[in-house]
């Protein structure tokens, strides 16, 4: 017995002397790695039905739409073959002309998407072809304050939230400086001493200076830096309409970083419209480049001949119409910015937004300008008077003040249209004089007004007579009579 202890003894010893090696033993990374994928095998077993169950559920699903689709056209068939007289006198003809029964059924499918589009468009727009468009059926009235107060509550708009604005006037003053380069004060340096050297001082210095200024600050001399000027006026602009998107929504907590990072989803839909927009100009440019290369070649005589008088007036038609374009296609640039919304859908949305208001329009976008033109009067004269008497040679101090009053106007423009964008969507869909849907013309708006009159008066009359009055003989004050109109007594109370 004491062998026996003792060797059992010795195996526990041994044993225990095993495990302690082991545990001191350092593991290696296979076996590592095998302990990490023996923890996952159960998570994996989980995915793997969990996925199984997602592929099953889908299939069912799928197949449940197969069926049904089926079960849908088979009932439209046999329908067809119920309601078809070739069938009933002949079902071997009507198998032979179920193929051509197939293609009439396509074209009259592809018929009626063309035509409810047409009757959709009928229905959204007042304008039928070859026929004149009278004043009652298409102009459309705007919910909108008057010029100097619409002005004044977007200048509101812009000083409530100017720790904002002012933030993006920063940042896009420096992107544009960067894009630009400071390469123009060059140019501008130069017209400067010309204008000294030619004698010309006072007034006339400073417009030539301002004119100057001007178009070195909206003009890129640099090829190279052309295409990153239009990325960053696209990627502005998208920044700034959503900035005031937000704010007019209500978000009183908007940080510019969330603007910059959030609105360049829209970017190619913006191309898309920017690309519409150079078509549109297309025939003005080249009725401009015509009009100059026959001038050159000397077939129109300048002055006022009845040659150039007649190219002039196709010139203004050709003006007219590309100012008509674009007037839909300036606030088509803030209808694509919407999520989701496509290019062409934008177009047609705006215009049938603008439809009978371009006028006002276009009036509203010219007093956009007349705010920006006294505010760069304002800047731009003490600054090249400034600049003509302490010369900035190695400083571009003009072109640092154009370029932030650009930042500025990009940022009046944005806010400004914007609001006139919503002004119009907060206005009534149908024109003037058009209730319900139906147009009134003009001859027909008096009996119109007579006719509303004259209802309002027979709703008062009936409120009037339907109001409960207390009889002097009733005792009871639960029980009341209605009083006739003209005795003034109780109806059916005739026997006084």
């Amino acid at each position: 017995m004491a062998d026996k202890r003792d060797s059992n003894r010795k195996v526990v010893d041994k044993t225990t002397k095993t495990a302690r090696k082991s545990e001191l033993v350092q593991i290696s990374r296979r076996e590592q790695r095998l302990r990490e994928r023996l923890l996952t095998v159960d998570e994996d077993t989980v995915h793997d039905e969990k996925r199984l169950h997602d592929n099953s559920e889908r299939r069912k699903a799928r197949l449940t739409r197969k069926i049904n689709a089926t079960r849908a056209r088979q009932e439209q068939r046999l329908d067809r073959q119920e309601r078809s007289v070739v069938y009933h006198l002949s079902p071997l003809l009507y198998r032979l002309l179920t193929p051509f029964y197939a293609i009439g059924r396509a074209f009259k499918k592809l018929w009626g998407k063309i035509t409810g589009r047409v009757e959709h468009h009928r229905q959204v727009t007042p304008h039928r072809s070859f026929y004149l468009t009278t004043h009652a059926q298409a102009v459309r009235q705007i919910n909108i304050s008057g010029y100097l107060r619409f002005t004044h509550e977007v200048g509101r708009l812009i000083w409530d939230n100017k720790r904002l604005y002012l933030k993006a006037l920063i940042v896009l003053t420096i992107a544009l400086l960067t894009v630009i380069g400071f390469g123009v004060k060059d140019n501008y340096v130069n017209v400067r001493e010309a204008l000294q050297e030619a004698g010309l001082n006072g007034a006339f210095q400073v417009v030539g200076l301002i004119t100057q200024a001007v178009i070195t600050s909206l003009t890129v001399t640099n090829v190279n830096n052309q295409s990153y000027a239009l990325l960053l006026a696209l990627v502005a602009w998208m920044a700034l309409i959503y900035i005031v998107r937000h704010i007019y929504g209500g978000r009183t907590k908007m940080k510019l970083r969330d603007a910059i990072y959030n609105s360049a989803g829209p970017f190619v839909s913006l191309l898309t419209i920017i690309a519409f927009v150079f078509v549109q100009l297309l025939p003005l440019a080249f009725a401009l480049i015509s009009y100059s290369a026959v001038t050159g070649a000397g077939y129109i005589n300048e002055g006022i001949e009845i040659e150039n008088m007649a190219t002039w007036c196709v010139i203004a038609v050709i003006t007219i119409l590309t100012v008509y374009w674009m007037v839909t296609s300036l606030l088509t640039m803030i209808t694509v910015t919407i999520p989701g919304i496509y290019p062409l859908r934008a177009y047609f949305e705006t215009s049938v937004l603008v439809s009978g208001r371009r006028v006002k329009i276009l009036l509203r976008v010219l007093m956009m300008f007349v705010p920006l033109i006294l505010l760069w009067l304002a800047v731009l004269i003490p600054t090249v008077s400034l600049d003509a008497v302490i010369k900035f040679d190695n400083f571009p101090f003009v072109q640092l003040i154009t370029t932030t009053l650009v930042a500025a106007s990009f940022i009046w423009i944005s806010v400004y249209l914007y609001m006139l964008y919503r002004r119009l969507l907060d206005s009534p869909e149908q024109p003037a004089g058009t209730p319900n849907g139906r147009f009134i013309w003009p001859w027909q708006r008096k009996s119109r007004q007579a006719e509303i009159a004259r209802r309002v008066d027979n709703e008062k009359n009936a409120k009037k007579d339907d109001t409960p009055t207390k009889s002097k003989n009733d005792t009871n004050p639960t029980t009341k009579k209605l009083t006739d109109k003209k005795g003034g007594g109780a109806i059916g109370d005739r026997s006084a």
